[in-house]
C-alpha cells in the first residue's frame, strides 16, 4: 500500500478512506477518496513498477459534476468508483491525455454525458492522444477519441443544484488552459488543473508560456485568503502564498533567461539552457522534446499562445 497523502485542510471539512484497487503486470494502482467540503477529491496513484515516480491524477466531483477524467492506467479504478452513479457531466481544464483518457469510457456507461473543454481545446480531447509518446506513454498511457465535446468560453458559468462554477483563465501550462471557481456556502475552492504542479517548474511542457502563467497564478492568487486551491497532480493548498511565491519565482528566472540571451547573442532555447542549467538530463533526452528546461527558456523567449506548438530536441 502506498502512503497516505499529507496535507493541511485548515478548517475545511475532510474525511477520507484509502485503498489498494488493482495491480496489472507491474503496475500498482491505488485510489483515496477524501471528501474536501463540498467535493469528493478521487486521488489515483500508478507505481509503475520499481520506478520511483508515481503518476498521480486528482479527480473531483461536485454532484453530477466531475472535473478532467484522469489517465489511462487509473481508468478502470476511475470507473469502479463512479458505477454506483455515474456523473453526467464532465468539465475539463484542458486537453491533455492524463486528464482526459477515460471520456471515452464514461461516455460508454452514460451515453448522454456531456463533455465540456475549452473552446479552443474541444477539437483536441476529440482527437484524442493514441500515441503520446515514450515517455508519457509509459507513465500515463494514451486516449482515445471521443465525439460530441462542447466549448466553453473562459468565463463560462455552470450550474450544479444551487452551486455557481466559474470557469477561469489560467493559460501558462499550455494555451486556452482554465480552471473553475466553486462558490459553497463551505467555503471558496477553485480546481487549477496543471497550472500548478510542482514549486519550481524549471523542466517544463513544450506549450508553456511564462508571462501568461505569471499572470495566471497571480489571478488565482487575487481570489482571496480564505481560498482552497485543489491542484490536479498535488495535496490542496490553503491560501495564496504559493502560488504568489511561484509567480515570483518565475519573472525572478525570466529576468535570467533575459540577461543570458542578450550575453550570449542568441535566442536558441536549448543553448541557453545549457548556459543556464547544464546539459539535458537523461529524462529530459527521453521526451523528445517535450518535456525540458529548454522549454522553460522558450516560455520566456517565445510564449506559446496557440497550438499546436513545436517541442525543442536537447
Amino acid at each position: 500500500m502506498f502512503p497516505r497523502a499529507s496535507s493541511d485542510k485548515g478548517g475545511i471539512a475532510v474525511t477520507s478512506s484509502i485503498r489498494p484497487v488493482q495491480a496489472s503486470g507491474d503496475r500498482q494502482v491505488q485510489l483515496q477518496r477524501t471528501q474536501i467540503g463540498p467535493l469528493e477529491r478521487l486521488e489515483l496513484r500508478v507505481r509503475h513498477g520499481n520506478h520511483p515516480t508515481v503518476a498521480i491524477a486528482n479527480i473531483y466531483r461536485l454532484g453530477r459534476t466531475l472535473f478532467d477524467a484522469g489517465f489511462f492506467y487509473a481508468e478502470q479504478a476511475l470507473l469502479q468508483a463512479l458505477e454506483s452513479d455515474w456523473p453526467e457531466r464532465v468539465l475539463l481544464t484542458h486537453h491533455h491525455e492524463d486528464h482526459v483518457a477515460s471520456l471515452a469510457a464514461l461516455r460508454d456507461r452514460n451515453p448522454d454525458l456531456e463533455i465540456w473543454a475549452p473552446a479552443e481545446l474541444a477539437p483536441l480531447v476529440e482527437r484524442g492522444w493514441p500515441d503520446p509518446g515514450p515517455v508519457r506513454g509509459h507513465f500515463w498511457g494514451p486516449a482515445a477519441p471521443v465525439s460530441a465535446v462542447s466549448g466553453y468560453a473562459p468565463d463560462a458559468v455552470f450550474r450544479e443544484g444551487d452551486v455557481t462554477i466559474t470557469a477561469i483563465p489560467t493559460p501558462g501550462h499550455c494555451p486556452y488552459h482554465c480552471g473553475f471557481i466553486i462558490d459553497h456556502q463551505q467555503g471558496r475552492f477553485v480546481l487549477t488543473g496543471d497550472l500548478y504542479y510542482r514549486r519550481k517548474p524549471l523542466s517544463i511542457w513544450y506549450e508553456a508560456s511564462a508571462p501568461d502563467a505569471i499572470a495566471s497564478l497571480r489571478r488565482v492568487a487575487a481570489l482571496g485568503e480564505d481560498v482552497t486551491i485543489l491542484p490536479y497532480h498535488l495535496d490542496p493548498i490553503n491560501g495564496p502564498d504559493a502560488f504568489l511565491q511561484q509567480a515570483d519565482w518565475i519573472e525572478r528566472e525570466a529576468e535570467k533567461v533575459l540577461k543570458a540571451a542578450e550575453q550570449l547573442g542568441s535566442r536558441d532555447p536549448a543553448r541557453i539552457a545549457e548556459h543556464l542549467y547544464g546539459p539535458p538530463d537523461v529524462f529530459e533526452r527521453a521526451t523528445g522534446g517535450e518535456i525540458n528546461k529548454a522549454a522553460f527558456v522558450r516560455s520566456v523567449l517565445d510564449p506559446v499562445r496557440d497550438l499546436p506548438a513545436t517541442p525543442i530536441p536537447v
